[in-house]
């Protein structure tokens, strides 16, 4: 062998030229010493050089086929490590769909040995109720087949060996051979990606239902601002409950309620003062504390099933729906309960979701501090009006009653009278009786004026003896009536002090009736003032009216007679 030969050694491959060499030589090698024997003795030289041509031949084939084969097992070794380190399943299937070969991801993805699974069905792979489907997509595959890469997005169902269904993510290649083709698989499970890909639809759900409840506690937040703005502007009690009502049908439009309010001097009973739903005629217009829990412990009681809680006895609901009463607190004080009820097919957390009964909490909050600051803005001007002696509005109310009517009586030509009443002899009461029989003779004259006068007309005390009367839609003679009809009452009257009885309590009366050129109640007041000054004048105990006189301003007030205490 030349110097750039590789020697052949016995694991080598051993070269075609000098197999030949030998097959060449070997016959001769065989042939040449039977040229020294007799003819008798020499055999057939052609049948010893096809012996020796054979022998050659077998031991060259099996020189030559052992590396080949020792090669195909080492690389056969190699290709199924590879497939074992593979991180996918592989399988490999017979056109007739047996399996052939498995790796170990694919038999630890599916609980099987190798043993179990080479030479059975690739459908045993499959779900029972898909495996006739498979078959036939199988066939369609193998008749036109085509590589399809992993992560295509072909994703199928399978069963592992305890039953259990997984989903994976398939690619297939089909080799055609000279006398069959296999289908290599590669398989994946996907289970732990669809587990995250469900919980980011799941986060994402919760998001969105998240954001979802965040503008819908802003929007309400936004009602319950307005409706506290328009609780807090208005003037009575009616107005007030009737914004609250429309308020909570808004925030609630499938909630039945009512407002309960406690009556004056009767805290055990509440009257309903608005109600609101579809079923407020079932609502009862009145209940006892006795009936309502909120009411009886102060604390709100709600309800959402009777048999962990009962309802409250003023809930006659035979269909069991939720319901909740809250008490209504303002300042400290129990002013009443607002009860809520939910139609049949509303879900209950709209009475207790965490965010739902906080709405409810703010909107009783808002609505009991509302009736509780009206009521305080009443008793405040009530103070500042009214005249603690006699229950009479005071000097202010004139400023502002009286000036309003005025000026509407005489913008649009509607009669008005004024009477300007005062005690006689005033000062014998405080003087010779004291000052609480002084502080009874106005009493007593404050309820003549009361017993004898319209809901309509306006009475105050002007200060110390002196009253004065707005008559609306009242011309001079009617007023002259009323004026005679107080005087003959205050005359009858009898003020007992001390065991006795002291009397009689006379007054004297003018009366001013609106002119044409009057438009302020300064001037209609003066008028009558000077009337009675000219009552008083003419001996008291009477009425006088006005005349042209005392509204030309020429009339002087007359002082007292110097013989009679003012």
């Amino acid at each position: 062998m030349s110097g750039g030969a590789t020697p052949i050694h016995a694991s080598a491959s051993i070269p075609v030229r000098l197999l030949a060499l030998c097959l060449l030589a070997a016959p001769l090698v065989a042939v040449a010493p039977l040229a020294l024997l007799p003819a008798a003795l020499a055999p057939d030289p052609w049948l010893i050089v096809a012996a020796v041509m054979a022998a050659n031949l077998a031991l060259v084939m099996g020189i030559g086929l052992t590396p080949i084969r020792k090669a195909c097992a080492g690389a056969q070794r190699k290709l199924a490590a590879l497939f074992n380190a593979t991180p996918e399943g592989v399988l490999e299937v017979a056109r007739d769909g047996t399996i052939l070969f498995v790796n170990a991801q694919l038999c630890r993805d599916f609980g099987y040995t190798s043993e179990e699974l080479i030479g059975q069905s690739v459908e045993v792979l499959v779900p029972a109720d898909a495996r006739a489907r498979h078959v036939g997509k199988r066939d369609g595959f193998l008749a036109s087949a085509r590589a399809r890469s992993i992560g295509s997005g072909i994703e199928v169902c399978g069963v592992r060996k305890d039953g259990t269904r997984i989903p994976l993510d398939v690619s297939l290649t089909c080799i055609e051979g000279r006398r069959s083709g296999v289908t290599y698989c590669l398989v994946r499970d996907i289970s732990a990606n669809k587990a995250y890909e469900d919980r980011l639809l799941e986060a994402n759900r919760e998001l969105l239902a998240s954001v979802a409840q965040l503008e819908r506690n802003t929007l309400e937040l936004r009602q319950l601002a307005e409706m506290g703005e328009l609780l807090h502007s208005s003037f009575t009690e009616e107005e007030l409950f009737g914004v609250f009502a429309h308020a909570m049908q808004q925030l609630f439009p499938r909630i039945t309620g009512g407002v309960y309010v406690l009556r004056d001097g009767m805290d055990t009973t509440a009257e309903a003062v608005v109600t609101w739903g579809d079923l407020e005629s079932s609502l009862r217009p009145v209940i006892s504390q006795q009936d309502c829990r909120a009411l009886e412990r102060g604390r709100t009681h709600g309800t959402l099933d009777e048999r962990a809680e009962p309802h409250c006895r003023h809930q006659c609901d035979e269909a069991g729906r939720p319901g909740r009463c809250v008490p209504l607190m303002g300042h400290g004080e129990l002013l009443g309960v607002m009860h809520l009820y939910a139609a049949v097919d509303t879900p209950p957390r709209e009475l207790t979701e965490g965010a739902r009964a906080q709405i409810i909490q703010a909107a009783a909050n808002q609505v009991a501090l509302s009736v509780a600051n009206l009521r305080l803005r009443e008793t405040l001007r009530d103070q500042s009006l009214l005249d603690p002696l006699t229950g009479l509005y005071n000097r202010r109310a004139v400023h502002q009653w009286f000036e309003h009517e005025v000026r509407g009586a005489a913008r649009n030509g509607r009669p008005l009278s004024a009477l300007l009443i005062d005690i006689d002899h005033f000062k014998r009461f405080n003087d010779q009786y004291g000052h609480e029989c002084g502080d009874a003779a106005l009493r007593h004259m404050a309820g003549v004026l009361r017993n004898g006068l319209r809901g309509e007309d306006l009475v105050c005390r002007l200060g110390g003896e002196e009253f004065a009367v707005l008559l609306p839609e009242t011309p001079m003679g009617a007023a002259l009536n009323v004026a005679e009809k107080l005087r003959a009452a205050a005359e009858r009257l009898t003020i007992h002090h001390g065991g006795q009885a002291i009397g009689p309590l006379t007054i004297s009366v003018g009366v001013a009736v609106l002119r044409v050129d009057t438009e302020c109640t300064e001037e209609l007041l003066r008028h009558a003032d000077r009337a009675l000054y000219r009552a008083k004048a003419g001996g008291r105990n009477r009425v006088q009216a006005s005349n042209e006189l005392d509204c030309s301003g020429i009339y002087l007030r007359p002082p007292p007679p110097k013989s009679q205490p003012a």
